[in-house]
């Protein structure tokens, strides 16, 4: 390992010219100068290589790797591959940090001795930046115990720990153990990836510190709700065999809890995705992918054991849509996302 590189960003790079030059001079000016900003060019097609390179040339802390489009968990790899510094650190493309984003994240693994070290993040929401929090104690370091029964607890429960961005992982804790990024997931692989690391980590800490920067730019399904089969995704999530995959010593009985509370979750917010988004999808489609979603077996597994006391913990709007996703009433739901949509609108215009 090269000493004198503390902390190794990998940034996968695929057609998004648009923001790339903001990303890349985020890192450059980075108050944490004992860094490599290692860039893998995952076959792009819009002129991401020549601004890749362009940086290079002035800064020799970037490295520059091209290959063929492969997806961002080969490209992922490559960089864990060819990293040389005592940490790790993810950056996608299309976001940006703070200049001392990475110093913040590195003095919290040096003063707290861990092997991983997670921050908060700020995302854009109607064209405003808001900070998202993590729910647990800052500064406080967590043993391999308590980060199972509490950390991967809670991510199993939701997705707000999935991204590999907005954390720094020890290099020797990944290497040693062989966690890689698995190849051929178009969904997910963060989760994968940390809920490894996550499993086999002796420390960690929360810091507060929001320095990463996170745009919501393509794959979402509130701007594109018809390009992929989300429904499939979530039940894919649910079926995953985690305990065994991340050898997690929690109960299977409270795994499968949390796992079926997540899957009440998302499908609960892709129905209202659905029928709300501001996306143009014929009605007919948007009703035909709400009916699937509630006469899925596997929701319906979910909600014969979970949905009674979610709903029960529930109140108005939420409420009422669990009640009619437990009894697959379909007209019930298009008449509640209707009724939503336009008095959200409607307040909207007063505003």
């Amino acid at each position: 390992m090269n000493n004198t590189i503390r902390v190794s960003v990998i940034i996968p790079v695929y057609n998004v010219t648009s923001y790339l030059t903001e990303c890349l001079t985020s890192l450059a000016h980075q108050t944490l100068t004992a860094v490599e900003f290692i860039t893998v060019n995952d076959g792009s097609t819009d002129g991401s290589d020549l601004i890749l390179e362009s940086f290079a040339q002035k800064d020799s802390r970037f490295r520059v790797v091209h290959q063929s489009n492969q997806g961002v968990s080969v490209a992922r790899n490559q960089g864990l591959l060819l990293a040389q510094g005592e940490c790790v650190a993810f950056v996608d493309a299309d976001d940006f940090v703070a200049n001392d984003y990475l110093e913040q994240l590195y003095e919290a693994y040096i003063c707290h001795s861990v092997q991983i070290v997670v921050s908060n993040y700020t995302s854009q929401v109607d064209g405003k930046w808001v900070e998202f929090r993590k729910q647990f104690i800052n500064n406080e370091i967590y043993s391999n115990l308590q980060i199972h029964h509490e950390i991967i607890a809670d991510f199993l429960k939701n997705d707000s720990l999935n991204t590999s961005w907005g954390k720094l992982f020890s290099r020797g804790l990944i290497n040693s153990h062989e966690i890689f990024f698995p190849s051929g997931v178009t969904n997910g692989e963060d989760a994968f990836f940390c809920m490894k690391a996550f499993a086999v980590a002796e420390s960690l800490v929360f810091i507060n510190n929001s320095g990463y920067h996170y745009r919501e730019v393509y794959g979402s399904a509130s701007r594109n709700i018809l390009a992929k089969n989300y429904l499939q995704i979530a039940v894919d999530t649910y079926s995953f065999d985690h305990q065994s995959y991340a050898q997690l010593i929690l109960p299977p009985d409270l795994i499968y809890r949390y796992k079926s509370q997540r899957f009440i979750e998302n499908l609960y917010s892709l129905i209202h995705i659905y029928m709300c988004t501001k996306e143009y999808v014929p009605w007919v489609k948007r009703v035909k992918a709400v009916y699937q979603i509630i006469q899925h077996p596997k929701l319906n597994e979910a909600l014969q054991s979970f949905g009674n006391s979610l709903e029960k913990t529930s109140f108005g709007y939420r409420k009422m849509m669990l009640r009619f996703m437990r009894r697959k009433f379909l007209l019930g739901i298009i008449s509640l996302t209707t009724y939503s949509n336009f008095r959200n609108n409607y307040f909207k215009s007063k505003n």
